[in-house]
């Protein structure tokens, strides 16, 4: 794969997450109800409190699985600081995925989303939409060949904490 066509596809799954994050921060309802506090092994013990939202779960799985589709042998070398389980307000666990389509995408962060229909097409279609933005030209440094078995990608789409 050459590497203007890696860093091409890393630059399409971030403005999608950027779309993702500005619906969920336009909507102070949304964020509220989509707030879970980490945990277990999940909690970061240099913390008080760590939280974890949808926003962060549902922008790390579409990263994940755009890149997956595009190229399958990084499945195995992306990680993300969170876990794909949420529970939602009710106490229903569920595993946060992107499915094969919109409408089961949609149904599945309903749930997640305690029956919030609106909010969870609005994401849906989000995640399923194709986005576009003008991506550079890279010059012919970038058009060598790079091996994705050396590659690995860490997602930790909305990190606030003071402390890196």
């Amino acid at each position: 794969m050459k590497a203007s066509s890696l860093l091409q596809l890393l630059l399409k799954v971030a403005e999608k997450a950027s779309v993702i994050a500005k619906i969920i921060r336009k909507e102070k309802p949304l964020v509220d109800l989509l707030i879970e506090e980490k945990s277990g092994i999940e909690k970061n013990n240099r913390f008080f409190q760590d939280f974890k939202t949808l926003a962060d779960v549902l922008i790390q799985d579409t990263v994940r699985h755009y890149i997956c589709k595009e190229v399958p042998e990084l499945e195995a070398s992306i990680y993300g600081e969170e876990s794909n389980k949420f529970t939602n307000v009710v106490g229903e666990s569920v595993v946060v995925e992107i499915c094969n389509t919109c409408e089961e995408t949609q149904q599945l962060l309903k749930t997640v989303l305690n029956g919030n229909n609106e909010a969870a097409q609005l994401l849906a279609d989000a995640v399923h939409s194709n986005t576009e933005c003008e991506y550079p030209v890279f010059d012919s440094e970038l058009s060598v060949d790079i091996n994705t078995s050396d590659c690995g990608i860490w997602i930790d789409p909305i990190d606030s904490r003071p402390v890196h």
